[in-house]
């Protein structure tokens, strides 16, 4: 019955034209999941419509016999996996009492209720639970036997690819050490650069080619908790604070003169002396003394990071995009929480200590800070530190070697929803049930929030001089808002991890329909405002990126 979950629910304003489309796939179940795949490459919006009228012109006895119904249903499920339907909802809870005692004779009633807990699940936490339905009838397919859809033609192509990732991680070191030799030889044939201007340009292209092997690697990003001591705190403010003071007066200087270059901003905003002459623009000056106590290294990426921004956007409006950009300023107030400043991969180091599981982080003029973090880690690429909810992460990248990859042409195709955090239907008509009943454990810290953001209101709206009582009372409300927001947030993002990493090590093939955020929590009779807000709060959309 999960299947149909799926397949059913369209968006139409004809209630009878749903009832009869929940009947037909009641008649011809076996087969929609199937043909769904079947019809997914070629499905067209425009169909859609002219399927869902002719529907409604058959009887009882045309749907079990007619064979083009099959056709029918499998064009309307493969417009569901295309996205084009845009209901989500269960069917049982909007079934009547009569109909679910007509499936339970249709189907074996066991498989409606009974949810077996999933195995092979990887540190699962209690609260969040995968669990499975076994259909009673075995008819196994395979994505190979379907001409028509396009995947099966790929996996060659992906299989060479993913070779060619393991092989350029295996030999990343001895391929640094021949990029650095030839770097060294190009310099030296440089000295005579018109005798040997064939042997400059044949070892810059071989360079570059085995450079451009560094972009097959993946690169994963790890954060890891920071716990600084109370200068240290201090400190890192101060720098993220002179960070958003010079990322702002690049934006008043690209506002000014329309120049976004890091280069020539860092001449006028963030070094202290300079060889060239200076030209600022009207009623802006050189930076003041207090914001060179902070690294240049930090100022500089802050710039990079300005200039990265500009030319994103302008990338965008070429494309088509957006029509028109205003790079805004960062503010303390709106952004102060989630700025970030980066340090370069040779200024920062981890030192590890035997026998203790927190090491120490330096970064420029700021040596010691604890970090928990994973033992063995190297820094090779630039860091992050950044504070979100009061608490200070740094942000790690690593390259890491990919997995063998066998391909057993296992598939599963998903559905997002509010009771389940994911629902999936494989080949073989399995369902698996992925965070059902997780909205009770969400809950509780939503409650923690709101509870903080009314006291915090309450104390806000007093009229009248606030007393010491009050003023303590907003802090502990402040850190209560904090603390649950970060917690409901990590749950999130525990969800996100734990259902790819599942779906990864289970599946080969995973089919998404189109998880348009806009579209699911589209206000209508059907949708409330709480609906709409805990749909939101699972962040699906982030999750199928």
């Amino acid at each position: 019955m999960q299947q149909m979950r799926v397949l059913i629910f369209v968006h139409t304003s004809d209630p009878k034209l749903c009832l009869d489309i929940r009947l037909c796939a009641v008649m011809r179940w076996k087969k929609i999941g199937w043909m769904a795949l079947l019809r997914t490459s070629d499905a067209r919006a425009s169909d859609l419509e002219t399927n869902l009228q002719l529907l409604q012109t058959f009887t009882k006895e045309d749907l079990l016999q007619d064979n083009n119904i099959d056709s029918m249903l499998a064009c309307i499920a493969a417009h569901v996996l295309c996205g084009h339907v845009r209901e989500y909802r269960p069917l049982l809870a909007k079934l009547s009492a009569q109909r679910f005692q007509k499936l339970n004779e249709v189907f074996d009633g066991r498989r409606l209720e009974t949810l077996d807990q999933a195995m092979d699940v990887l540190h699962p936490a209690p609260w969040f639970r995968f669990q499975t339905q076994t259909n009673s009838v075995r008819d196994p397919h395979a994505l190979q036997e379907l001409e028509d859809f396009d995947h099966t033609n790929k996996w060659p192509t992906k299989q060479v690819k993913h070779e060619r990732k393991i092989d350029a991680f295996d030999t990343r070191a001895d391929r640094a050490q021949e990029v650095s030799n030839l770097t060294s030889t190009i310099n030296i044939l440089k000295c005579d650069a018109a005798t040997h201007a064939n042997d400059i340009v044949s070892a810059s292209a071989l360079r570059k080619e085995m450079s451009a092997k560094d972009k097959l690697m993946i690169r994963r990003i790890r954060k890891y908790r920071l716990f600084p001591t109370a200068e240290q705190r201090k400190k890192l403010h101060q720098f993220m604070g002179t960070c958003r003071w010079t990322y702002n007066k690049g934006v008043a200087h690209f506002r000014k003169t329309n120049v976004s270059s890091a280069q020539t901003l860092r001449d006028l905003y963030v070094t202290e002396k300079s060889k060239k002459q200076r030209v600022y623009p009207e009623d802006m000056e050189p930076p003041p003394q207090w914001a060179y106590e902070t690294p240049k290294t930090f100022r500089f990426n802050a710039l990079r990071k300005f200039e990265s921004g500009v030319k994103s956007a302008f990338s965008n409006k070429i494309n088509g995009n957006i029509s028109k950009f205003k790079i805004q300023f960062k503010s303390r107030k709106k952004d102060g929480r989630y700025f970030t400043f980066c340090e370069d991969a040779g200024r920062a180091n981890i030192m590890y200590k035997t026998g203790e599981s927190r090491a120490m982080l330096s970064i420029s003029k700021l040596k010691n800070i604890p970090i928990k973090c994973d033992p063995g880690i190297e820094i090779t690429n630039e860091i992050q530190i950044t504070n979100t909810n009061g608490f200070w992460y740094a942000v790690i990248p690593q390259y890491v070697r990919p997995g063998e990859f066998d391909n057993r042409g296992k598939t599963i195709a998903l559905d997002p929803g509010m009771k389940a955090f994911m629902t999936g239907v494989d080949l073989d008509g399995n369902a698996l049930h992925i965070g059902r009943g997780n909205k009770e454990h969400l809950d509780k810290y939503r409650a923690r929030i709101r509870n903080a953001q009314q006291e915090m209101a309450s104390i806000k709206n007093f009229k009248g001089h606030r007393s010491g009582r009050q003023w303590r009372a907003l802090a502990r409300a402040k850190r209560a808002f904090h603390c649950a927001t970060a917690k409901l947030s990590n749950c999130v993002k525990e969800m996100h991890y734990q259902t790819s990493t599942y779906l990864t090590k289970h599946y080969d093939t995973i089919i998404l329909p189109v998880f348009n955020s806009s579209v699911m929590v589209k206000k209508s009779n059907a949708r409330n405002h709480t609906f709409n807000r805990l749909l939101s709060g699972l962040n699906i959309t982030a999750w199928s990126i």
